[in-house]
């Protein structure tokens, strides 16, 4: 059987995650459940080690999150704003518009479902059992989040990430690296071993 690559793009969790023109609408609810979310928004803070305080870091968080609205309504796009940062060498602004970005995303790959699409695929892929692939198969990703991961999840049925990305052997290969992580490639490959590109 011949090698198979499948690259998986932009819009590949689009069903579950939010796409750059919804990403404003989507932080305000963020932002409605860190003001509202009562107990379970308490889990978000449960594990944040030293200091700001508990409640400092929740609030930092909820007057970022609302900051942060209202510089989408300015700016073209989350990624027009993330690049004049870059651009401006707003180091400060920057780094904590990337923290922000990091707890929204988590927080919305944990509220929502996993985009079935990965499903029939897995589904598709699989033959007897989870670590059973059909053929030669390679997965190229050039997203970030952990969709990918997720879905694969439920048929190894291994609740840690990292367990899963080791299963599915994962390789993170850095394209470009200049002052500042600029690039990255997510390499999902099922043939760890002298991957070629």
């Amino acid at each position: 059987m011949p090698k198979v690559t499948y690259l998986f793009g932009a819009g590949a969790s689009a069903n579950c995650l939010p796409i750059v023109r919804d990403i404003p609408d989507r932080l305000n609810k963020f932002r409605e459940f860190l003001v509202h979310g009562g107990n379970k928004r308490e889990k978000i803070f449960e594990n944040i080690p030293g200091n700001p305080a508990l409640s400092q870091a929740k609030d930092w968080l909820i007057k970022e999150v609302a900051s942060l609205i209202e510089k989408c309504r300015i700016h073209a796009s989350i990624d027009t704003y993330a690049k004049k940062l870059f651009i401006t060498q707003s180091d400060r602004e920057y780094e904590s518009l990337k923290a922000i970005l990091t707890c929204f995303f988590l927080y919305e790959q944990m509220a929502n479902p996993v985009d079935n699409r990965y499903d029939s695929f897995f589904a598709s892929i699989l033959e007897t059992h989870a670590g059973h692939f059909k053929g030669d198969i390679r997965i190229i990703s050039w997203n970030y989040d952990f969709q990918f991961e997720k879905a694969y999840s439920e048929y190894s049925r291994k609740k840690s990430l990292r367990e899963n990305q080791i299963m599915l052997g994962f390789i993170l290969t850095v394209l470009v690296l200049v002052r500042r992580k600029i690039a990255f490639l997510y390499i999902k490959s099922m043939e760890q071993p002298g991957l070629k590109i």
